[in-house]
């Protein structure tokens, strides 16, 4: 412990001599030393080589070992010299030699000693000077405790951060030096290093005069040889412009991101590895994420593989250097609606031409696209529309202009009779199809016949499988739809002409995928209300053509049916104007038998010009009125006419067939005996008189059904349908046989007035039927045969004007 004082003493902070001057200063030393010797030898009895032992300490501090050797050497080798001298004391050299062999070795091994030390304390010396030079430079403070919290440690930045100095510092603790809440900030971080036995790393705030600091501390143990911690050691830096600086820039960042969170529009800045590093809120929910989540995706992650496939070669020309600017529509995931965008790519070039990444800046312009696309359909719509005015020429327009830019299928059906005449375009490979006959459930409550029957628009987003559609009448069954061709959305809306539902306008989506939207549903009725004013326009023009011939085929009529009229009554007005003539000048010398076949050919005729009269009646009777009904009892009224009508034409058998007498029906007694007596009349006319005419009155359902059977001609199969037109004269009959064309007419419309139907049908084994039905009142079972009547009431007259029959087939 002295040795350590006297050598830190003897420090004087000076660098050993070196060369001739280390030498120079061991001869002096050495001559000092031996002047000592004599004042020792001369003052005292002090051992003589005690100033030789001073002189190699004293020159090995100052010259190094080999200098404080030979200084000993020169102060051992010349005291006895100084001895000799006759200063009354007398040293011998036996005590000389003994104190030489004891004072070397202890000179030597001093000498090394204090050499060595020399040089530690140099090394520590020279160690610590470049501990204070790093640590004056280090771009903070740094400090040093012990396990008990004293401070042995602090740099200058620390020194000046607390204005202390290291006399005031070292040995204190915080609790010693600083208030309670200082010191309790400095010193409770401590235990967290030394529990963890790590490096612990806080940003700390403290207050200083130029106001508070932000400070990132980073404090460490320091352990013992034994792992123990003895020491806390702590850096400080200063980080209050970089926290800031930091705090200004998430200021700003979040401000950034406020604002284009706000843009319409995608916006995003992607790294080279396709990486997210910036995105805004509206592109996150286009992924369905949080915006938190974004950074760090990668592209390849949230695009679907079709999006990849159409992005990919513009990625790579922005990563490449090259800003691009393209249009493309898209899904962020499959079956999610498609929406067209325009994106803009801006690559980020540094200063050395490399790309760090690119800006993406995408904007929705789905309505823009469709509204182009509405604009381009109403305008090619109105065109083609305005090109016919054919009503089958205006639905294919129609059809041919939705597909394909509006729908993957399209389809307009007419209301005919009970089916529907449509026409379609189903796919973009095939041209729409001329109009065709199509069968649909009419009792569906939704499809089609709902939208004829209600006049409600009907929108499926997602077509249900069940969904009726329209089926061609040639198809012998349902139809199948393949998977690729299975409607994924549709739509249907009613055309209405003259306020009422004429046609159904359908479109769908099924080979595309596409789900349809509400603005596809608005914009297929916008063209519907376009539609409506075209077929309102080709059916007027159509109805007008049909007037024209309808005009044109009543005045042919007309002009054949006044000359029919003239032909038809100037026949049995000149019989009775001849016969009236005849009897009125020569009545009294006609013999009887002339005289009856006179009145009787008066009565004939007359009755035929009443009943060509009467028909013409019922006819403009049944053109301003309805008939009155009530249940009658129709298989008497039936026989009552039979009864007449075989009075008529004596010998004619007329057998009447009838599931029950007691059958009611809902007719008119006078309607009722008008078609039948038309109806025989044809029969007993166009049949042989040898063979039966069958009358058959049968329940069937909630109807009554007559039938009258002969075994006539027949009918030809072109003239079924016409032979209850009016004035309707088939020119395939004889000219003597033709009538006016005006009894089926009107056996037609007094069945209709009662609410029932007729028919005329040819006979497998020859003949004809003409039948009618008419709502029941009753219903019962049973049967009757009627024998010929004995009455001859001769030929039968009247009713030959009561149809035109067609000439056998």
């Amino acid at each position: 412990m002295g040795t350590a004082a006297l050598l830190r003493l003897l420090d004087i902070h000076t660098p050993p001599l070196s060369g001739s001057r280390a030498y120079r200063f061991a001869l002096v030393v050495s001559l000092l030393a031996l002047l000592a010797v004599v004042l020792l030898l001369w003052g005292t009895g002090v051992i003589i080589l005690t100033p030789a032992l001073f002189a190699v300490l004293v020159v090995t501090w100052y010259a190094g070992l080999g200098p404080g050797l030979v200084s000993f050497l020169l102060v051992a080798s010349a005291a006895p010299v100084f001895m000799a001298l006759p200063i009354g004391w007398h040293y011998s050299g036996v005590q000389y030699a003994a104190s030489i062999a004891v004072a070397t070795p202890l000179a030597v091994l001093s000498a090394v000693l204090l050499h060595e030390g020399r040089n530690s304390m140099t090394v520590a010396r020279r160690s610590e000077q470049r501990f204070e030079a790093f640590m004056g430079h280090l771009p903070g403070s740094a400090w040093m405790k012990d396990f008990h919290g004293r401070y042995v440690y602090a740099n200058a930045e620390s020194l000046r951060i607390l204005k202390l100095s290291r006399e005031q510092l070292y040995g204190k603790t915080d609790a010693q030096l600083f208030p309670a809440g200082l010191a309790g900030q400095l010193h409770d971080p401590d235990a967290l290093p030394i529990a963890k036995r790590d490096v612990v790393a806080a940003v700390e705030s403290f207050t200083q005069d130029d106001g508070d600091h932000d400070y990132l501390i980073v404090r460490f143990p320091i352990l013992d040889e034994a792992g123990q911690p003895e020491f806390i050691g702590a850096v400080g830096i200063d980080i209050t412009d970089r926290a800031r600086a930091e705090r200004q820039f998430a200021e700003r960042t979040a401000q950034l991101q406020l604002v284009i969170d706000q843009v319409p529009a995608f916006v995003a800045y992607v790294d080279r590895d396709h990486r997210f590093v910036t995105a805004n809120r509206p592109l996150a929910q286009w992924y369905s994420l949080p915006a938190s989540e974004m950074r760090g995706r990668r592209i390849e992650d949230l695009d679907p593989p079709e999006t990849l496939q159409r992005t990919g070669p513009y990625i790579e020309q922005a990563l490449g250097g090259e800003a691009v600017q393209f249009e493309i529509d898209a899904a962020p995931a499959p079956g999610v609606a498609r929406r067209w965008f325009e994106a803009r790519f801006t690559p980020d070039v540094a200063e050395d031409g490399s790309v760090a990444g690119f800006s993406s800046l995408i904007l929705d312009i789905t309505d823009r696209k469709e509204a182009d696309s509405e604009r381009g359909l109403l305008a090619r719509l109105t065109d083609l529309l305005n090109r016919t005015l054919n009503t089958e020429e205006t639905a294919q327009a129609l059809v041919s202009a939705l597909v394909p830019g509006f729908a993957d299928g399209a389809a307009i059906y007419f209301a005919h009779a009970d089916a529907l005449r449509g026409v379609t375009r189903p796919d973009t490979e095939r041209v729409a199809s001329s109009f065709a006959d199509y069968r649909v459930d009419q009792e569906a409550r939704r499809g089609v016949a709902e939208v004829l029957r209600s006049g409600l628009p009907e929108f499926y987003r997602e077509s249900p499988a069940d969904l009726p559609e329209p089926t061609p009448v040639e198809e012998s069954g349902p139809r199948e739809r393949s998977a690729r061709h299975r409607r994924a959305s549709t739509m249907l809306v009613p055309l209405r002409v003259h306020d009422r539902v004429a046609a159904v306008l359908t479109a769908w989506t099924d080979e595309s995928g596409r789900t349809c939207q509400q603005h596809d549903f608005d914009l297929l009725q916008e063209v519907a209300r376009r539609a409506e004013r075209a077929l309102e326009h080709s059916l007027l023009y159509e109805e007008s053509l049909h007037i024209a011939e309808e005009l044109r085929v009543a005045n042919n009529a007309k002009d054949e049916f006044l000359g029919t009229v003239s032909h038809e009554l100037r026949t049995p007005i000149t019989v009775v104007l001849g016969n009236a003539s005849l009897l009125a000048t020569r009545h009294r010398q006609m013999d009887e038998p002339t005289l009856a076949a006179s009145l009787n050919d008066l009565l004939g005729q007359a009755e035929r010009l009443h009943r060509v009269v009467e028909n013409m009646l019922i006819l403009t009777r049944l053109e301003t009125g309805t008939a009155d009904t009530e249940p009658i009892a129709i298989s008497q009224s039936i026989s009552r006419v039979i009864a007449e009508a075989q009075r008529q034409q004596s010998g004619r058998v007329i057998r009447l067939e009838s599931a029950d007498w007691g059958l009611f029906a809902i007719a008119a007694e006078s309607y009722v005996h008008q078609v039948m007596l038309n109806y025989l009349t044809n029969a007993m006319r166009f049949s042989p008189a040898d063979r039966p005419i069958e009358v058959s009155v049968q329940q069937a359902g909630e109807n009554i059904e007559v039938r009258v059977l002969d075994s006539g001609i027949g009918l030809a199969e072109e003239d079924l349908e016409a032979l209850f037109t009016p004035f309707y004269r088939s020119s395939r009959v004889p000219e003597d046989m033709r009538g006016m064309g005006i009894g089926l007419s009107v056996t037609r419309r007094l069945i209709e007035a009662l609410g029932g139907q007729v028919w005329a049908r040819r006979r497998e084994q020859g003949g004809a039927e003409f039948g009618f039905s008419l709502p029941s009142a009753s219903d019962g079972e049973g049967a009757l045969e009627l024998t010929p009547l004995a009455t001859d009431l001769g030929p039968p007259v009247g009713h030959e004007d009561s149809a035109d029959v067609p000439e056998p087939s």
